[in-house]
């Protein structure tokens, strides 16, 4: 099984005879666009920050040490250009290169802002490019956010709050000194990192047997229909005792044609 490190399926199933990836984290969304100037002034005012060009692809990083979250490349089409997921280690690489038969050979991102090795993959239903990545060099973060510090005070009771009560509204500790301000800076909400992904699939059970069959995906929610058909399932990262809340990716079934149907990004 190839495992993925960071990000937040029915059931969880395991192949016992194909060893499954460990994916780590969840790091890049690839779009091709045919015409990059619109969506160039949508990115920096969405908080983007551009980091690197490289011939016809532009790439985009957060506040974080993320080496880059968003590429965008021009192109003939308007595509989903697959998403990109931090393994382990190296010898994840080889693992997907075993396990997919139409996997790439273990090619450097030297093109790329911190380089990193990289195996690409397609899932076998819809044909989505998974990038396996290991090895970026992570970068210093351009902006430390510190935690605010507040007056916490007691919560009233729900029904007939007593003099005893209003007297618990003052803060028992202050953490902040009076005449001291805290205010939000004016601009654009700066990125995080990626959130999560939506696709819409044509083959619903197919799609999630991959995905949990050769990564290490669980499911946090799976709908159905009136038939009790699984339709739709929300997925997270299985890191063992490591708790990640995150949500990943969630699929809906049927679909006449597959697509990417939201892109999420975390902020501070």
């Amino acid at each position: 099984m190839l495992r993925i490190m960071t990000r937040g399926n029915l059931g969880r199933q395991r192949s016992p005879t194909i060893p499954r990836s460990r994916s780590c984290d969840q790091g890049t969304c690839i779009t091709n666009t045919k015409t990059q100037p619109r969506p160039k002034k949508f990115l920096v005012a969405f908080g983007f920050i551009e980091v690197k060009r490289e011939g016809k692809r532009i790439y985009y990083k957060g506040y974080g040490s993320e080496p880059f979250l968003y590429c965008l490349e021009e192109s003939s089409v308007n595509e989903f250009g697959g998403a990109a997921l931090v393994v382990e280690s190296l010898e994840d690489l080889e693992k997907a290169r075993a396990i997919f038969p139409n996997a790439t050979e273990i090619y450097d991102l030297n093109e790329a802002p911190d380089g990193g090795r990289c195996v690409t993959v397609k899932d076998p239903i819809d044909g989505w490019p998974l990038h396996l990545v290991y090895g970026q060099t992570p970068v210093e973060p351009t902006k430390d956010y510190r935690y605010l510090d507040f007056n916490f005070v007691s919560r009233l009771p729900l029904s007939k709050p007593t003099k005893a009560d209003f007297l618990l509204l003052k803060p028992h500790k202050k953490n902040r000194a009076g005449n001291e301000f805290q205010r939000f800076e004016k601009g654009p909400a700066l990125i995080h990192k990626l959130g999560h992904f939506e696709l819409f699939v044509t083959q619903f059970q197919k799609t999630f047997d991959f995905y949990t069959k050769n990564f290490n995906f669980m499911p946090s929610d799976i709908q159905h229909d009136k038939t009790g058909r699984h339709i739709a399932s929300f997925l997270h990262l299985d890191l063992g005792e490591t708790f990640y809340s995150q949500i990943f990716d969630y699929w809906y079934d049927p679909h006449p044609a597959s697509s990417l149907n939201t892109m999420s990004m975390g902020t501070k």
